[in-house]
């Protein structure tokens, strides 16, 4: 199936990242560390993200403070969506190993009672220890990766190529798209709200996390700031804009 053009949707909220720094009247900053129940090993910080030339970098990288140091911007109590939205990002992800570069929403609201029984929608994830594959997935109470019972596909791409990520979330339903092809999609067989908390306003989150469970899965977790395909150079995420339209 191919993604239909958005020329018939309308606009409601974007960032094309044609300014020189960060918008702060649309993203926060996170700053600080803490392993983030994954036992990741970045330091979040906000210089670690900047704009120019239209383009916004995360770099995530060695550092002799932190250990390793990355960004994470989020919409959370400035710009949220439920059903009826198409969410697309057109970035490029680094490939180096330890990293997990993540396109990615939460609920506003805990609704429903804390992760993940309100919900997570990752619209794209990659991680350099599973090399030309990013992912798409959903988190709920029934179906989460503490029970291996995950909604989730994969699409195999260069990673580090630009590329357009997509979800249309509707009210029962919400597909994934890479390029405008579908990949993946989600349709439980009921909706009670441990299948289904898809019925509340999300926010919108890029970061590139750095190790721990997953991100370095190859790597006994942490990736060496030496060589040269894992953290020997930093680690750099472009997002060309994020768009988000009504269906």
């Amino acid at each position: 199936m191919t993604l239909t053009i958005p020329s018939g949707l309308q606009l409601v909220w974007s960032d094309e990242f044609d300014g020189d720094h960060v918008d702060d009247s649309k993203w926060s900053m996170h700053h600080g560390g803490g392993g983030f129940g994954n036992r990741e090993l970045q330091y979040y910080r906000p210089q670690s993200a900047v704009v120019a030339d239209g383009v916004l970098k995360i770099t995530a990288r060695c550092d002799d403070r932190h250990g390793f140091t990355s960004a994470k911007l989020q919409t959370k109590h400035k710009a949220d969506w439920g059903p009826g939205h198409r969410v697309e990002v057109r970035a490029r992800a680094p490939k180096g190993k330890g990293t997990w570069p993540a396109i990615w929403m939460l609920p506003t609201e805990s609704s429903y009672g804390s992760w993940p029984r309100s919900g997570e929608i990752d619209i794209m994830e990659a991680v350099g220890c599973t090399a030309k594959k990013v992912f798409g997935t959903v988190h709920t109470d029934a179906y989460n990766h503490m029970k291996h019972t995950e909604k989730s596909n994969a699409a195999r791409t260069e990673v580090d190529a630009w590329h357009t990520y997509t979800i249309d979330w509707t009210e029962k339903e919400i597909a994934w798209y890479l390029d405008g092809q579908l990949f993946h999609s989600f349709r439980p067989d009921s909706y009670e709200y441990q299948k289904w908390p898809y019925n509340r306003n999300f926010y919108l989150i890029l970061n590139v996390a750095v190790g721990g469970s997953w991100g370095g899965i190859c790597i006994h977790e942490r990736p060496s700031c030496h060589r040269w395909d894992e953290f020997g150079q930093p680690q750099v995420m472009e997002v060309d804009y994020a768009r988000v339209y009504k269906l």
